[in-house]
């Protein structure tokens, strides 16, 4: 029995091409992948106590993780004023080593050397008005690129199924373009001679 070449060659090709697209995947994703988000962000009106006065106090939240497959290296969280100076206090959590500098440009900036895949920390701050907290940060940068501001909303997590059941359809989707860009591409070719 004759072995149909054609028909081989229509087989393997998607197999091929998603194989290609799933390698070109995993290359892409094996980076660090820097993300942040700010929470929280409130004003407290503290009522007078006997342990002080009360006042009008900011707070806001900067959530850092490393989303990627591999460590971000020297995470900067710059300030467009010193902190210390300005009287605005920091918490960091989970406890995570950082450095504190001045900039030339007369704020400081935090300096966390290492952040491994999947780590992150929250940066809480707390101070008093005048400040408002986009006047406190700045973009925040590793040596491998920007981070990535995330708006975060509430929403609803898909079951790991549904996860699974997606990126099957998402890797069909994906071969099946594939194919036919392959057979637009034979057909183009096949009627260019007929011309």
């Amino acid at each position: 029995m004759p072995i149909d070449f054609a028909l081989v060659e229509r087989i393997v090709e998607p197999v091929i091409g998603g194989l290609l697209l799933a390698l070109l995947l995993r290359v892409i994703e094996r980076r660090p992948r820097v993300v942040v988000f700010y929470g929280h962000i409130g004003t407290f009106q503290l009522q007078p106590s006997a342990h002080g006065p009360g006042g009008i106090v900011n707070t806001h939240s900067v959530v850092i993780k490393n989303a990627g497959k591999l460590p971000a290296y020297n995470v900067r969280v710059p300030h467009s004023i010193p902190l210390a100076a300005s009287n605005i206090n920091v918490s960091v959590f989970p406890q995570t080593a950082f450095s504190q500098q001045l900039l030339p440009t007369g704020g400081d900036e935090m300096l966390f050397p290492t952040l491994v895949p999947g780590q992150e920390a929250t940066i809480s701050y707390l101070y008093y008005p005048p400040f408002t907290w986009n006047q406190i940060n700045q973009a925040i940068r590793s040596d491998e690129g920007m981070a990535r501001v995330l708006n975060v909303l509430p929403t609803p997590q898909l079951l790991p199924w549904q996860s699974r059941g997606l990126w099957v359809l998402i890797i069909i989707g994906a071969m099946t373009s594939i194919y036919l860009l392959i057979e637009l591409i034979r057909w183009l070719a096949s009627s260019a001679k007929f011309f």
